[in-house]
């Protein structure tokens, strides 16, 4: 699986996944990579997929890979990515199996952390933190 998500100062985006055993929780934008597909290559097709908003796979920034284990037994890779506002191009707006795509404030996270998968608050603060400086 491939995410990535983009800050805008200290806000950083997130979907609210409409599809899946997840439908209600909130994540990076991202998926599962086509066969022959670079990381970087399908995190950025899945955020413009989910949320509109287009990044050239070179302007994504790794920020982490984990290993993720589902109460159903399944496991998963995920390789997780983000990238400054200013570098991407389109109109927000959900798409693909996201319900919405809004971008979270540091301060709204602190105080109503949203239900969060592959991917932790802290996580997502620690991300606002390295890319949101302007």
């Amino acid at each position: 699986m491939a995410r990535a998500t983009v800050v805008d100062q200290h806000r950083a985006l997130l979907i609210e996944r409409g599809a899946g055993a997840d439908v209600g929780s909130w994540a990076l934008p991202g998926g599962h990579v086509d066969a022959d597909e670079p990381p970087a290559v399908a995190a950025a097709r899945e955020l413009a997929e989910e949320t509109g908003l287009s990044v050239a796979p070179a302007d994504l920034s790794l920020l982490d890979t984990g290993f993720l284990e589902f109460e159903s037994g399944h496991t998963m890779v995920s390789i997780n990515y983000a990238a400054p506002l200013r570098v991407a191009s389109g109109t927000l707006e959900a798409g693909s199996d996201a319900v919405t795509a809004a971008f979270w404030s540091r301060d709204r996270i602190l105080e109503e952390p949203p239900l969060l998968r592959a991917s932790g608050v802290e996580q997502v603060l620690e991300v606002i933190d390295e890319f949101g400086r302007p």
